[in-house]
């Protein structure tokens, strides 16, 4: 009897020992239920991240802050890949969610690819890796996050994956010795798909691209989507019904670059591979900017009197108002004055420059809050000065040396071609946060360096400055809680000129530039960018009807916005996958935009998620708990749009049926 009940203890003791060990392991989802996969992309680099400290993400300037294009290749000077670069920003802008793992200085283990959980932790991975330039890695784990894990696999260009992968994909790469150099053509798409939707014919590089290096390719398994001389260059193979592979073939380096419509390509597979995708564009949407209000006393070709409190509201705040638009205003709160050789706060002075023009900067600041009490002004920051931060060498130099352009750049020197120490920019940015929200009640979430003049170089890095002061975003990078990305490639479509560079010892290049240039939009995202007006208080000092004829080359389907609906765009922290359920998280600080306006996102489906979650019968949606539109037949459809209501914190939106 004894010798039976330890058999049946032992028996007890091994079956709960099994059980808890199949809870706690690795095991793949049951496929038998209608899934909402995780929103969440996972893209997984090599060894073309330039910035040891996973922290910046720019293709235009290498380690040493020098933009790539005007230098050669340094083996001691890091610099990010190209193509890396511009999927990331890709991403970001368009605020689709993702992580990063890079394999140079990481392992692929299962867990990378799993929530705490155990289950996937996202619905697509996107593979930019030549493992040539790798240690040995496991890339069976690859197989199973795709196989058992359902996770899309997306990988780029012609660099040869290693045959885990090859398989997934169903192609098959010839050696590396029978590769060819081919010249630019077009990638031509036939037949019909999902991913390739939109783009049949040839689709053209942009510009004059290089020839390339490319290797062989065959389809085993694989659909092919599209060729390039007439080899296979976009393909997909449905790996299981949970998973797809799909293999967006070019130019490792600047496949994104000479051919910006795969951008729209990538995104699509994203959708497949996934099943849905949450994500903004900005069709018809346009941002007034003006740069340096009252920098008045600038330069000698700089130079005006201060416009006056009832000037700035008849010449800029009434057509605001007439067009319900909205300005951005990119201010500095302090003003370098030569009676005190001090900053002292601007809008509170009344003086005669040494030029002769009256600077009446306390009705000039009076204007501005009358276009802030209207609703018709943002502030944001310009810097602290508008000054080379050397007032020593500034000072000891006559006037008309002082009047030099150059002296205008706050975070790099332009006159001795320096960097600015990370310590004195970070002062200026601090202040000029803290006394902009004094002066005017708004904290500025956005950061224009005067001039353009900002530093690059990890140690003394603007935007890494600019993040550390509080900023959410400057001209062209996204200062996130976990990377510095340079978006400039997409973020904005400009309407004119900036003040470039070169233009800076003369000025009257800008002046003479047309500033009814046509919109050249951004290649590949054609009609999804916010379109940025460029604007001074000069050009109203020089023309009164200024704003009004800008404002009068946008007809009335265009709507105009400000920067902090963008940044809340791009710091909302979206959330989907639990059956049917996505939460929209708006932090107050960041998403601050949305405390007191409404937002909407746009749904995009895959054709066969979406026949599979209407085969399930009649579905409709509560937004935050509450039924917004009742079950019907066919609900699901390509394009949907999600609106959610004022308010930071949480949202949902949720299926009902």
């Amino acid at each position: 009897m004894k010798i039976r009940q330890l058999i049946l203890s032992v028996l007890a003791i091994a079956t709960l020992t099994g059980a808890f060990a199949a809870d706690v392991s690795a095991q793949p989802p049951d496929a038998s239920a209608t899934r909402w996969k995780p929103n969440k992309v996972l893209l997984v680099v090599g060894s073309q991240w330039g910035d040891p400290h996973s922290e910046i993400i720019d293709g235009l300037h290498d380690s040493a802050g020098r933009v790539v294009k005007n230098v050669k290749s340094d083996p001691g000077i890091p610099r990010t890949g190209d193509t890396f670069w511009r999927v990331a920003a890709y991403l970001k802008t368009c605020s689709i969610p993702f992580d990063l793992l890079r394999l140079d200085q990481s392992e692929l283990r299962l867990n990378y690819f799993l929530d705490h959980q155990l289950r996937a932790a996202y619905g697509a991975m996107i593979w930019d890796v030549d493992p040539a330039t790798l240690p040995a890695r496991d890339y069976a784990v690859v197989t199973r996050a795709v196989t058992d894990y359902g996770i899309s696999l997306i990988a780029l260009s012609h660099r040869g994956p290693p045959p885990a992968l090859q398989a997934l994909l169903g192609l098959r790469w010839s050696s590396p010795d029978s590769s060819t150099d081919v010249a630019p053509a077009p990638y031509r798409f036939s037949g019909e798909h999902y991913i390739s939707r939109g783009f049949a014919g040839d689709q053209l590089p942009a510009g004059d691209p290089a020839p390339s290096r490319q290797s062989t390719v065959e389809p085993t398994t694989a659909t092919v989507l599209a060729t390039q001389h007439g080899r296979p260059v976009v393909t997909v193979r449905e790996v299981n019904d949970r998973a797809s592979a799909v293999w967006l073939g070019g130019e490792p380096e600047h496949m994104m670059e000479n051919y910006p419509f795969l951008l729209r390509t990538l995104r699509r597979a994203l959708v497949h591979g996934i099943g849905y995708a949450t994500y903004r564009t900005f069709p018809r949407t346009a941002i007034f900017r003006m740069d340096d209000p009252t920098c008045t006393a600038m330069f000698k070709a700089w130079h005006f009197p201060a416009l006056t409190e009832q000037e700035v509201v008849d010449w800029i705040v009434q057509p605001l108002q007439e067009r319900k638009a909205v300005m951005q205003l990119n201010m500095v709160p302090g003003r370098l004055m030569d009676r005190s050789q001090l900053v002292e706060p601007n809008w509170t002075q009344d003086y005669t420059d040494a030029i002769g023009d009256r600077q009446n900067l306390i009705s000039n600041g009076r204007g501005w809050r009358r276009g802030l009490e209207a609703g018709v002004f943002e502030v944001q920051s310009h810097g602290w000065t508008h000054r080379n931060p050397d007032w020593k060498a500034y000072w000891a130099v006559d006037l008309d040396h002082r009047l030099d352009p150059r002296w205008g750049g706050e975070f790099y020197n332009r006159i001795n071609n320096l960097e600015v120490p990370n310590a004195v920019q970070l002062f200026a940015l601090r202040r000029s946060l803290t006394a902009l929200e004094e002066t005017w009640g708004q904290r500025p979430l956005y950061f224009v360096p005067g001039q353009d003049a900002e530093t690059f170089s990890y140690v003394n890095s603007t935007p890494r400055m600019a993040r550390k002061a509080g900023f959410a975003l400057t001209q062209d990078f996204w200062l996130g809680p976990d990377y510095v990305i340079n978006l400039m490639p997409y973020l904005i479509t400009p309407k004119v000129p900036w003040v470039s560079p070169k233009d800076i010892p003369d000025l009257r290049a800008y002046f003479a530039a047309p500033k009814t240039k046509p919109v050249r939009e951004i290649p590949g995202l054609e009609g999804e960018r916010p379109i940025m007006i460029h604007s001074h208080d000069i050009d109203v000092s020089r023309d009164h009807d200024y704003v009004r004829k800008r404002l009068a080359e946008f007809g009335p389907e265009f709507r105009f916005t400000t920067i902090n609906e963008i940044i809340a765009y791009l710091f909302a922290d979206v959330r989907g996958g639990a059956d049917g359920r996505i939460e929209f998280n708006y932090a107050p600080e960041f998403c601050r935009h949305f405390q007191t306006r409404t937002s909407s996102w746009e749904l995009h489906f895959s054709d066969n998620f979406r026949r599979e979650l209407n085969r399930r019968g009649p579905a409709g949606f509560a937004i935050d708990g509450k039924l917004a539109a009742p079950p019907t037949a066919g609900f699901f459809q390509e394009r949907m749009d999600i609106p959610v209501p004022a308010g930071a914190g949480r949202h949902t939106w949720e299926v009902r049926r």
